[in-house]
């Protein structure tokens, strides 16, 4: 703003101008590329000007000032193919157009370029920037299995099945292309065992794992299988494109386990047995096998029940160790469990049955039945003390039982054949045989208290033993008491103690059963100071103050 002040009097005169200045650009700024650095991308194998990328630069000078901001592009930097030398890349000096100038640069060979680019202004200045060109994959080529052969071993199937998911085998590859879908497979046809097998596909990994039972067992399985596995990198449509398949053989070997418990040839045998079968006899074979370890197992035996009376060797073989008895409890039918247990870890184990019948044999001879213990009260006349009635524990039906005879014994005493009368009846106890015993005379209990009498007993096949029959005779008070005397020694505790029983009075008196019909008192006293004595017993009791003497 220009001012001019004019002097006249009286007064003063101001006057504004604009004036515009306008300042002439010059060409004193390069051209920067924004960031540096520019990133572009070509297809692995792509075709001749591929465009890669494009390339801008800014410049501060006035555009419409000449030519100062007029930008142009080249390359400073290029990346030459080795062989021939030739350029890989150029740009269109107009647009900054980057594109590829020869064919099929491959990634796997390399995966990225670095390429410096300038950029030039009307006015003869220049800026630099970076490209930086990734190759982008294409699944141009074949995966490659590690190995051309796995061999493993693997445990069998642990009994009938189904087998687990487990991995047995990763089945690893490498493929030169960072982009693919792996898809595994098991080669139908392509050796034995091949259809127990099956591979899941997990990314770049195959996991190998049975889809059928694997039994080291069977004769065919425990040699191995082979077969051969596939991979292609195109998914589950790749198997048509034979270029991006690969294919390796797989040999896989089974290790046994125990998972065959013994196996019993029979397992429920019944037999019957005469109970008087010979101690150490076999009695059956029951032999346990077991298909582990190529059937050569070991495997162990043990037997319960059977009354206690069997046990079973090494082989199997049931062996009568004790004698029956048909006529012990329960001792006519018993089960006998044989137990097989393989020598495996953890062991298993299995059960056989055998089934007992004793058969009866005539070994138990006839036996009194109850009451044997007859009454008779002595100086009674000849009369009849009571009837004897036997049975047999043997099998009747088999003639091993009635009917019964009896008699006295001939091992009796004189005075029991003397003084007793056995009186023999086969119509008595419904024909079964029976016998009354009778006393020939009157009896005296102080001469016979009691008296024990042989019966001999015969069962229908002359199976014969002797049995006692006890006949008290019963007192009567038919003897005088006479004066008598006894010596009583009595050990007391320092100090005293309860009174202390010395027994009954002491007669002499033949008869033992009247104590009911005795009194007793002292003879001149009404009492004693160191005894006390119990009129209706005739007990005398030593008070706790008696001393000695």
């Amino acid at each position: 703003t220009v001012v001019g002040y004019g002097l006249r009097r009286p007064r003063v005169h101001v006057t504004e101008t604009i004036v515009t200045v306008i300042v002439k650009d010059v060409n004193d700024n390069e051209p920067v590329f924004a960031n540096g650095t520019i990133y572009g991308e070509a297809q692995e194998n792509g075709p001749i000007d591929l465009s890669v990328a494009v390339v801008r630069a800014w410049d501060a000078d006035d555009p419409l000032e000449g030519r100062n901001a007029h930008m142009t592009y080249s390359i400073e930097k290029n990346v030459v193919e080795d062989k021939t030398g030739a350029a890989l890349f150029r740009i269109d000096s107009q647009t900054g157009l980057l594109r590829t100038a020869l064919c099929c640069l491959d990634r796997e060979v390399t995966p990225e370029y670095h390429i410096q680019v300038v950029a030039h202004d009307g006015g003869g200045l220049k800026g630099t920037g970076t490209v930086v060109v990734h190759l982008s994959d294409v699944n141009d080529n074949p995966p490659r299995l590690k190995h051309r052969e796995w061999d493993i071993t693997v445990d069998e199937t642990w009994g009938p099945g189904p087998p687990s998911n487990a991995t047995l085998l990763e089945i690893t590859l490498t493929d030169r292309d960072s982009t693919n879908y792996f898809y595994f497979r098991v080669v139908q046809d392509s050796g034995f065992g091949w259809e127990h097998f099956g591979v899941r596909s997990v990314g770049p990994i195959g996991e190998l794992h049975a889809i059928r039972t694997l039994d080291y067992e069977d004769d065919h399985m425990r040699a191995g299988f082979r077969f051969r596995v596939q991979v292609t990198d195109k998914g589950r449509g790749g198997w048509d494109d034979p270029r991006h398949i690969d294919e390796s053989w797989i040999a896989v070997h089974l290790a046994d386990v125990n998972d065959n418990a013994p196996v019993f040839s029979r397992k429920q045998v019944s037999i019957t047995l005469a109970e008087d079968t010979p101690t150490g006899a076999m009695l059956t074979q029951l032999t346990a096998t077991d298909r582990d370890m190529g059937g050569t197992q070991g495997v162990d035996y043990r037997v319960s029940g059977g009354w206690g009376s069997v046990r079973v060797d090494t082989g199997g073989g049931v062996i009568l160790w004790r004698a029956l008895d048909r006529e012990a409890p329960d001792g006519d039918e018993g089960i006998i469990l044989v137990v097989a247990t393989d020598s495996g870890r953890p062991p298993l184990s299995a059960t056989a049955t055998l089934s007992v019948t004793v058969s009866d044999v005539n070994d138990s001879p006839p036996r009194l039945l109850p009451p044997t213990v007859l009454h008779v009260r002595e100086g009674s006349p000849s009369q009849s003390l009571g009837f004897l009635t036997a049975t047999d524990d043997d099998v009747w039906d088999l003639g091993h039982g009635p009917p019964f005879t009896m008699a006295l014994a001939d091992t009796n005493p004189k005075h029991i054949l003397d003084i007793l009368d056995l009186r023999f009846k086969q119509s008595l106890d419904n024909g079964r045989g029976g016998a009354e015993l009778w006393t020939r005379e009157p009896l005296d209990r102080e001469q016979y208290r009691t008296l024990v009498v042989q019966v001999l007993l015969t069962d229908a096949e002359g199976l014969a033993a002797t049995q006692a029959v006890t006949v008290v005779v019963d007192d009567i008070n038919d003897n005088p008491m006479r004066p008598a005397a006894k010596t009583v020694y009595l050990w007391k505790t320092l100090g005293g103690g309860p009174d202390a029983s010395l027994g009954r009075v002491y007669v002499d008196d033949p008869d033992d059963w009247d104590v009911q019909d005795k009194t007793f008192q002292w003879a001149k006293e009404d009492h004693h100071p160191h005894f006390s004595l119990d009129k209706h017993t005739g007990i005398i009791y030593a008070s706790s103050q008696t001393r000695e003497g």
